[in-house]
C-alpha cells in the first residue's frame, strides 16, 4: 500500500469507527424510536460511502488532486465542528433515529437552522470520497442521501410539530442554509 491508501484508510476507519460510537450513543433510546420505513436505505447510504470508499482506495488508491484534497477536507472538518456543536447542543436528546425530543433546543446551531446535524451529515458524505479519490462514491452517496433525506427530514418535522412550542420556535428557522440577515 502506497502512503495515500494507508492515510485513506485510516481516515475511513475513523469515521467508520466514529459512526458506530454514535449508533452505540443512541442504543438506550433506540427502543424508543419511531417506525421508519427508510431507516435501512439510510443505514445502508452510510455504510456505503464508507465501504465504498475503501474498496475505491484498495482497489484504485490513485490520489485525487491536492487541490481537491485540500478542499474537501475542509469541508469534512466543517462538517465535524458543526457535529460536534450539534452534540453538544442537545447533548443527552441527540439520536441517530427520530425520537420524541425531551425538550426543543434552540441554543447552538439550532439558533440558525431546524436541521443542523443533516447539515452535517449532507457535508460529510459528499466530501469523505473526495479526500480519498472515491468520486462515483461521492456522487452516488450524495445522491441516496438525498433522496433518504427527503423523506426523513419532513417526517421528523412532523414528529417534532407535536411537541409544544416547535411550530412557534422552530419552524420560522431555514431548514439546512442559515439566512444572510442585513444589518
Amino acid at each position: 500500500m502506497t502512503s495515500f491508501q494507508i492515510a485513506a484508510v485510516s481516515l475511513l476507519g475513523v469515521v467508520a469507527l466514529a459512526r458506530l460510537g454514535e449508533v452505540a450513543f443512541s442504543a438506550p433510546r433506540a427502543r424508543d424510536a419511531e417506525r421508519e420505513i427508510w431507516w435501512p436505505a439510510m443505514v445502508a447510504t452510510h455504510f456505503g460511502v464508507i465501504a465504498g470508499s475503501f474498496a475505491d482506495v484498495v482497489l484504485d488508491g490513485t490520489p485525487p488532486p491536492e487541490w481537491l484534497i485540500i478542499l474537501a477536507a475542509a469541508v469534512l472538518a466543517a462538517a465535524t465542528a458543526l457535529r460536534v456543536w450539534v452534540l453538544r447542543a442537545l447533548r443527552g436528546n441527540w439520536n441517530v433515529r427520530v425520537v420524541a425530543p425531551r425538550a426543543i433546543v434552540t441554543g447552538g446551531p439550532y439558533a440558525f437552522i431546524r436541521h443542523p446535524n443533516y447539515l452535517a451529515v449532507i457535508l460529510e458524505v459528499a466530501a469523505l470520497p473526495l479526500i480519498v479519490g472515491a468520486y462515483e462514491v461521492a456522487v452516488a452517496g450524495t445522491l441516496a442521501n438525498a433522496a433518504v433525506l427527503a423523506l426523513r427530514i419532513p417526517f421528523e418535522e412532523e414528529r417534532l410539530s407535536r411537541v409544544p412550542d416547535y411550530r412557534a420556535t422552530m419552524l420560522q428557522r431555514p431548514r439546512l442554509i442559515p439566512r444572510l440577515r442585513r444589518r
